[in-house]
């Protein structure tokens, strides 16, 4: 592909308010409907209770993770939660089966590594400055998730092991119901980690959860996402503000679709037909494209600058990597280093 034609076939990827029949109007009357909406199902106990927890998500993707699990999951399969760090993802889920009255099969696992990690980056959160005062110096991660799980204990199971190396004995094929992918910050781990996912989920009716899908750095959740709503696999059913994409399986993926993901095996144009695939369905969608905050075409443009990268391309990388914007390059300065 040369320069010429990447550049041409990127040009759709204009301001998305700028693609809205009334431009900024449009924009802002979506954004004033998915506020609405996103609070006709409020429950201020439980927000008030998941506010709380010792998370790097907003609230909004907690509610997500509890809405999921009290009113969809079906109890066919396991839930997991793969890098759940303290444990306060896995508490939203567990929270969630609490409430979900339709099922008596509740089973939640916690992978992670717990290594040291959640105690350091949640140091000064209050619950758990309480829980190492308490401690008395014997504090580690393990122990802050269960403390923090506490009251779901019965259903709930922490898996302390280097997902990157030890990962895959845990595959159970066709046994996993909801998966919410909070590890895959690189594409080692990505790699090490999705093809178990892939052979584990359900045949049928099972959830993806991709957490930090608007982490232009990690471009594999959108080469996946392109190829599964591209072959009817599956459908992008709810995003969250953060850009966490919750996604309903048909079916199961292909193993050679898996394959070629985490081979990450795309040629220039179906790097760029992916991302024109994804970009384009939320374009259409501006109720969801609110959830990017406004960063929504920096974010594409990430995307296809990293993808670049990964695959050698550095001179189109750095063309796409141009149109970040100043004020995104600010905010995300490790794009500005990497790219």
């Amino acid at each position: 592909m040369t320069n010429k034609k990447v550049s041409d076939t990127l040009k759709k990827f204009a301001n998305p308010r700028l693609l809205l029949p009334g431009g900024r109007a449009d924009m802002q009357a979506f954004d004033a409907l998915s506020h609405k909406l996103g609070n006709l199902h409020k429950n201020d106990e439980v927000e008030s209770e998941l506010e709380e927890l010792p998370s790097q998500t907003s609230l909004n993707e907690r509610m997500g993770l509890y809405r999921l699990c009290a009113t969809h999951y079906r109890g066919d399969g396991e839930i997991w939660d793969v890098g759940t760090a303290a444990g306060g993802s896995t508490y939203c889920m567990a929270r969630g089966l609490k409430d979900n009255a339709a099922v008596a099969h509740r089973a939640i696992k916690g992978f992670d590594l717990f290594g040291g990690y959640s105690l350091e980056a949640f140091a000064k959160h209050p619950a758990i400055k309480e829980y190492v005062k308490k401690s008395r110096g014997a504090a580690n991660d393990l122990d802050l998730f269960r403390h923090l799980n506490r009251d779901f204990s019965e259903f709930v199971d922490p898996v302390q092991l280097d997902l990157s190396v030890d990962f895959a004995p845990y595959s159970k094929t066709d046994s996993v119901e909801v998966v919410h992918l909070d590890s895959a910050k690189s594409l080692d781990l990505w790699q090490a980690t999705f093809p178990v996912i892939a052979e584990s989920l359900l045949p049928e009716g099972s959830w993806l959860i991709l957490q930090d899908f608007e982490r232009c750095r990690l471009p594999w959740h959108w080469m996946m996402t392109a190829d599964l709503l591209r072959n009817g696999i599956a459908e992008i059913h709810s995003v969250y503000e953060g850009g966490t994409v919750h996604l309903r399986l048909h079916e199961k993926i292909p193993a050679d679709i898996v394959d070629q993901n985490v081979a990450f095996d795309y040629t220039e144009d179906q790097i760029a037909e992916n991302v024109a695939l994804v970009c384009d369905w939320f374009v259409a969608r501006p109720h969801f494209l609110a959830h990017f905050n406004g960063e929504f075409t920096d974010v594409v443009w990430g995307v296809l600058a990293y993808a670049l990268k990964f695959r050698g391309d550095e001179t189109l990388s750095k063309l796409c990597a141009r149109n970040l914007t100043k004020d995104f390059l600010r905010k995300n300065k490790i794009y500005a280093m990497e790219l």
